[in-house]
C-alpha cells in the first residue's frame, strides 16, 4: 500500500534506522548516540581587557565613551583593534546630535543618512537594543562520576 497518496512512490519515504536511532518517531524523542567532544570540558570565559579612551578626545566624544564603553567591553565587542570603530561611533554621535538640534537640519536628508550610520555602528558593538536577553558564558562545575557512589566521611 503506498504511503501518502494515489500515486506509487508518494509521500514520505520512511526513515533509516539511523535516522530513527538519531530523531526517534514522531513524537518522541531520540536517542542519544555520541556526545560532543567538548561536552566534558570547561568553557573558558576570556579575561575583558579594559583600557581608556585615547587622551586627545574631544570632551563630547570622550563623554559618548565613557557612557557607551562599559556596555561594549561587557559584550566584548570592544577591544584594541575595534578602537578606531569605536571612536568613530562616538564621533558620529555628536555629530547625529549636532544636526538633530538645528531645526533646518533635523529630520533632513544629511541627518537620517547620520542616524542610519549611528544604528548600524551602534549594531557593530551589540549595542543596539535586539528584544533579548544577553547571557555570559558560566564555567561548569567539575563533577566527579564517581560521586555518587563515595560516601562523604
Amino acid at each position: 500500500m503506498p504511503k501518502g497518496g494515489r500515486r506509487p512512490g508518494s509521500g514520505r519515504k520512511p526513515k533509516t534506522a539511523l535516522e530513527l536511532a538519531v530523531t526517534g518517531h514522531p513524537g518522541h524523542r531520540g536517542g542519544r548516540l555520541l556526545s560532543h567532544p567538548s561536552a566534558g570540558q570547561v568553557p573558558v570565559v576570556a579575561e575583558v581587557e579594559r583600557f581608556d579612551p585615547p587622551a586627545d578626545l574631544a570632551a563630547d566624544v570622550r563623554e559618548y565613551w565613557n557612557d557607551l564603553a562599559p556596555f561594549a567591553f561587557a559584550n566584548r565587542t570592544l577591544t584594541k583593534a575595534t578602537a578606531a570603530g569605536f571612536l568613530l561611533l562616538c564621533r558620529n554621535l555628536v555629530i547625529e546630535r549636532a544636526l538633530g538640534k538645528r531645526k533646518k537640519d533635523r529630520g533632513g536628508a544629511n541627518h537620517r543618512g547620520m542616524i542610519q550610520r549611528v544604528d548600524a555602528e551602534l549594531l557593530r558593538f551589540n549595542l543596539a537594543p535586539c528584544g533579548k536577553p544577553m547571557y555570559e558564558a558560566v564555567p561548569e562545575t567539575q563533577v566527579n562520576p564517581l560521586a555518587r557512589f563515595l560516601k562523604n566521611t
